[in-house]
């Protein structure tokens, strides 16, 4: 289980000017192992196979008890957005929460692949009777794991170009697959916010 921090606790936190460089340089290997240019959008799906982490649907697996399936598919993303299980050919299986947009499903598993890539080790491990555990980290990981994952979906140029072109947090939302909360706090990681505010939502405003 993922514990993802909520808004408040990201906005009470303020990095550091290295610790957001760190951020990029990360993002932009993962978008280089990914084999992308600077601005395309980037399918963590395809990467995270590279990785070889595996993603289903918890009502494609096959053997699970109606009960303990309306149990954990009942429970809310905010709970729990994924589960794993390591296979025997070495690839992690991880089971997605039905209950997530598709937005929030790609950031999860964007999320996912970040933890993989830094070699994060769970702090909790708690099995379930389907055989599948639940994995929780400490926040450091929680918030680096998630910041790369904002900073590899929405990469720095792309959302600067699209600052300068007086686009909004929506437009980059909807080309880059991820919600507007997500858009927003890169603008605003970027230092970018002020400009957003005062060209592109009155240009929208005004159109």
């Amino acid at each position: 289980m993922k514990e993802h921090l909520s808004k408040g606790q990201q906005d009470m936190w303020k990095p550091t000017r290295a610790y957001l460089w760190h951020i990029e340089e990360q993002a932009l290997l993962l978008r280089q192992r990914a084999g992308l240019g600077s601005r395309e959008p980037l399918d963590p799906r395809k990467l995270a196979a590279k990785l070889k982490l595996r993603f289903v649907q918890i009502g494609t697996i096959e053997g699970l008890r109606p009960e303990l399936l309306n149990s954990i598919t009942g429970m809310d993303a905010r709970e729990w957005s994924g589960m794993s299980k390591e296979l025997p050919n070495g690839e992690l299986l991880i089971v997605l929460n039905p209950n997530m947009t598709i937005e929030r499903e790609t950031v999860t598993i964007m999320e996912e692949v970040a933890h993989a890539h830094y070699g994060h080790t769970p702090v909790e491990l708690s099995t379930l009777a389907s055989g599948y555990t639940r994995r929780t980290y400490d926040k450091d990981a929680e918030r680096e794991a998630y910041w790369t994952a904002g900073a590899s979906l929405l990469p720095s140029k792309a959302v600067g170009q699209a600052i300068y072109h007086n686009q909004t947090a929506e437009d980059l939302a909807v080309a880059y697959g991820t919600s507007v909360e997500l858009a927003e706090m890169r603008i605003k990681t970027l230092r970018l916010w002020p400009h957003y505010r005062t060209d592109a939502l009155l240009e929208k405003a005004y159109a």
